[in-house]
């Protein structure tokens, strides 16, 4: 069963950040969209296992993004999703892992 994913407003900040400069930018946060309100809400049971440390009620939720379609220029994100909720997904923090 999908869960309703929220994403805090200053996620789409930090991930503005994150890709600032990058041509593909427009593509990237669709993709990133997509990732987070289809496949993190109908798959949030495979993630939950990735239990942030100290914080039992966050897991992590991690995606690769291409920069490039011409070259193997990706990022890696950590998505940090509180799940207290238990109707809802909040996407409360993301930061670069590779």
């Amino acid at each position: 069963m999908a869960r309703l994913v929220k994403i805090q407003p200053g996620v789409y900040g930090q991930i503005a950040d994150i890709f600032k400069g990058e041509p593909l930018f427009r593509a990237i946060l669709g993709k990133i969209q997509t990732d987070l309100n289809i496949i993190l809400s109908t798959y949030f049971t495979h993630y939950q296992s990735n239990r942030a440390a100290g914080s039992p009620r966050c897991f992590y939720f991690e995606r690769s993004y291409s920069l490039d379609s011409h070259s193997l220029r990706f990022r890696q994100l950590r998505f940090v999703v509180r799940d207290a909720d238990p109707s809802m997904l909040e996407v409360i923090w993301v930061v670069v892992v590779a």
